[in-house]
Parts: structure tokens; sequence; C-alpha cells
């Protein structure tokens, strides 16, 4: 039988003596992406989303999930040239979207390690980028 949670909300007051007994001998950090473009592509813009999550395992502490959107505006004279909903436009941003994906990849690990780093701890930095095997 299915169990189902409802997500909670917390909200703490900044402290500097929050800790974290773990007694597993070792934590796993796993971190996610996604790259979410609308089905709905239209010849007058192009939305994104990007989402850098965040567990750990065994699953203790908190999960954190981040996103960050984009509206691209295709340009008036040149929209015409293409014939924007046979090209796969996932494929295009991950090959040729550096200049809004470093963007939005950068304002999510800051924001992460804003968050994570937000009591008074180390926080968790994560590379403003696509790591390798993400591609």
């Amino acid at each position: 039988m299915d169990k189902f949670t409802e997500a909670e909300r917390y909200a703490l007051n900044c402290t500097d003596n929050i800790q974290a007994d773990v007694n597993e001998t070792e934590l796993k950090i796993l971190v996610t992406r996604s790259l979410r473009i609308p089905a709905d592509v239209n010849e007058t813009e192009l939305k994104i989303l990007v989402t850098r999550s965040l567990r750990f395992d065994p699953e203790v502490m908190f999960e954190l999930s981040v996103s960050f959107g984009a509206v691209l505006d295709f340009d008036e004279k040149r929209k015409s040239e293409y014939d924007w909903r046979n090209i796969n436009m996932a494929d295009e941003i991950k090959e040729n979207g550096e200049f809004v994906l470093s963007n939005l990849f950068s304002r999510i690990s800051l924001l992460i390690g804003q968050i994570t780093g937000s009591f008074g701890q180390q926080p968790l930095i994560l590379a403003p980028t696509l790591a390798p095997d993400e591609n």
C-alpha cells in the first residue's frame, strides 16, 4: 500500500548551533538537474526551466530543489527563417545555450550555497555548470 506524505514546511530562526548527527559511515550527496522546455514552443518565444535538486543518501537532514527560468524572445526579423516546431529545442539549448544556461546555473548554485550556509555551517557549493555526466 502506498503511503502518502504531505510536504511539510518549517520556518527556522537563524541560529549558530544547529548540528546534525549522522550515524552512517558515509553520507552521499546526490545532485540531479532537469532542463525543461515546454512542448508548446511558438514562433515568438521559448520558455526554459532549469531545476537542480539536492538530496542525501541515506535520507537525512533535508532535500532541496531550486528552479530558475528564462523566456527567450525570437528576433522579429529572423524568426520566419526557421520552422520552430520541427527543431528539437532541448538539444539546441544543451548544445548552444550556454549564454542562458550559465546564467541560470550560476543563480541556482549561489542560492543553494546561501540556503545551505544560512545557519553558520559550511555551505554546499555546486559547480554552476552541467557536469559532464549530466549532458
